[in-house]
């Protein structure tokens, strides 16, 4: 997915994860706001949080970071992720999913 600017709250568009790769994520620009990444195992499936800890926490960013999200062999062929902006207040958050 080519970097897709955020300026307002939303989520972007669901991108399709492949078994067995690697997804690197980036979220990047000067921004204020919050953005989480939500999953969903199917394309009519529920949307789930990405979670950073033992006890569910959602996982959050405020600042410019990455990750890399390994989606394993046993993985439903049409699981997807997209990024959603839960809170903005100035800039532009940019964000790229995959490569």
């Amino acid at each position: 997915m080519p970097a897709t600017n955020l300026t307002a709250t939303g989520a972007t568009e669901w991108v399709n994860l492949i078994a067995g790769a690697a997804t690197p994520i980036a979220v990047s620009g000067t921004f204020v706001g919050t953005v989480a990444f939500e999953v969903r195992v199917s394309r009519e499936g529920v949307t789930l949080p990405l979670s950073r800890d033992l006890f569910g926490t959602p996982m959050t960013f405020t600042a410019p970071s990455g990750m890399v999200l390994v989606n394993g062999m046993e993985a439903a062929p049409d699981a997807q992720i997209r990024a959603n902006c839960t809170a903005f207040t100035s800039g532009t958050l940019v964000v790229q999913i995959g490569r």
